[in-house]
């Protein structure tokens, strides 16, 4: 499969090798590329975690990616520049009762001393095409509040808002015997 759109006459493919997509290799512009994350890439995954706003180890990076990787459901990229991985985008498909499957991005970075190169419009690109090859007709994500560069970001992508929401979590009790 063909990663139309991944921007500047992009040329990949998709292999499956391990029951997933596992390559996605997207020639950029220079030394930039964007390719499917490995085990290897959990250090950089999780630093740039931090940019985000999220304290992860290095550890519970590797463990994410060991449940992650495997799964035909889900997506991780990483774009690398001068062969450095410099930023990450997870996605899933998601099949809900109330409003059926989407494309769901559930997290996109990039280093702040790499952006400006195309690189998070081409990771979404990419992201974009593997779902529209499992017949997804529409992606969504959350943006915090805050986060007012990328709102512009996405609406440049073409990404409009479709609702506001408040986010509530819970700390759950760790069960005798978990």
């Amino acid at each position: 499969m063909a990663l139309e759109g991944a921007g500047g006459g992009a040329a990949g493919r998709f292999l499956r090798p391990y029951g997933r997509w596992r390559q996605v290799v997207v020639e950029l512009a220079g030394s930039a590329t964007v390719r499917p994350a490995e085990p290897a890439d959990a250090a950089v995954l999780a630093a740039l975690a931090g940019e985000l706003g999220y304290a992860r180890t290095q550890a519970e990076l590797e463990g994410s990616l060991a449940r992650l990787l495997p799964r035909d459901d889900h997506i991780v990229l990483v774009a690398q520049l001068e062969g450095e991985v410099c930023g990450w985008l997870h996605a899933a498909e998601r099949d809900t009762l109330e409003s059926g499957c989407k494309l769901e991005i559930l997290g996109l970075v990039v280093a702040s001393a790499s952006r400006g190169h195309g690189l998070g419009a081409r990771l979404m690109a990419a992201a974009e095409n593997w779902g529209g090859g499992r017949g997804l007709e529409i992606a969504q994500l959350r943006s915090n509040i805050v986060r007012t560069d990328a709102h512009r970001f996405y609406a440049g992508l073409g990404y409009q808002v479709s609702k506001t929401s408040l986010t509530l979590q819970k700390t759950l009790p760790a069960l005798p015997g978990s």
